[in-house]
């Protein structure tokens, strides 16, 4: 999931080929997943089926670029609204929060990272509200824990944006 919402976020600036996205991807991908040229190729068709993105003309090197599709749009701008799953929240809202700030304006950001904040302040309450038994103490704390860590963070980033 990733790397197809990777892929929509490169494009929302504009037309890119195969080789492009991979040398834009790559680098930031790195701390979360390593990203082969086959993967890219073979995203970008799937995301071309679902009629998410749309292949351009090759040009005279033979490269096809891919645009955005107002569908792949709409599909982007929500991933990046919602919520990370629980289970996937720390890598997955670092990937999120970073796509956000490279394809998006800095009130958006601001917009997506309340967003975000309001999400975990949440969670944070319903583990709060928790029954507490022998079986679940430790890992409630260690949610309670993780959740004050991205909330840290993410005030950090509302004042960076």
């Amino acid at each position: 999931m990733i790397v197809s919402t990777a892929i929509l976020a490169s494009l929302a600036g504009g037309p890119l080929h195969t080789g492009a996205l991979h040398r834009h991807l790559a680098p930031r991908l790195a701390p979360f997943r390593g990203l082969a040229i086959a993967q890219v190729r073979t995203t970008l068709r799937r995301l071309a089926r679902r009629g998410l993105v749309s292949e351009g003309t090759r040009d005279a090197r033979g490269r096809i670029p891919f645009a955005l599709t107002s569908g792949g749009r709409r599909h982007l701008d929500a991933w990046l609204k919602a919520p990370p799953h629980f289970q996937q929240a720390p890598a997955e809202l670092v990937a999120r929060l970073s796509l956000l700030r490279e394809t998006a304006s800095k009130e958006t950001v601001r917009t997506a990272v309340q967003m975000q904040r309001a999400a975990l302040l949440h969670r944070h309450a319903l583990l709060d509200r928790m029954p507490r038994t022998p079986e679940n103490t430790h890992t409630a704390a260690l949610a309670r824990a993780y959740l004050s860590i991205d909330l840290a963070w993410l005030s950090k980033g509302i004042h960076e944006a």
